[in-house]
């Protein structure tokens, strides 16, 4: 059997669609998982408390570094929250574009194998 150039060329690229869709869907499901499910948050000990009071290595209150640590917890939900939906986003584009590109170079193979017989 005999490729043509053009028979290879869609091959190849109905493979690396296919592969990208596969990578876009698995990595997608991760960032859902992610999105639903995230990942515990570390809190800063009291020791870094300290230091971020300042050079001059002042002292901060129990309540003032739980605020603090609450705070650091919140904006780690919240970039949690935005790389999960940054990566789904993008996840979901590349199975949007290999799809469609991996059905339109197969149905041309599959015609063309049609033609043949």
């Amino acid at each position: 059997m005999s490729w043509s150039a053009r028979e290879t060329y869609d091959y190849l690229v109905c493979f690396a669609a296919l592969m990208l869709a596969v990578l876009g869907l698995v990595q997608g499901v991760e960032a859902a998982i992610d999105l639903g499910v995230p990942e515990p948050i570390t809190r800063p000990s009291m020791v870094e408390m300290r230091h971020r009071a300042g050079p001059e290595g002042g002292t901060i209150s129990r309540e003032e570094a739980a605020a603090e640590a609450e705070r650091f917890a919140a904006e780690q939900r919240a970039w949690q929250r935005h790389r999960a939906l940054e990566r789904l986003a993008t996840h979901v584009t590349l199975l949007l574009v290999t799809l469609p590109l991996f059905a339109f170079h197969w149905r041309r193979v599959r015609r063309r194998e049609r033609a043949a017989s």
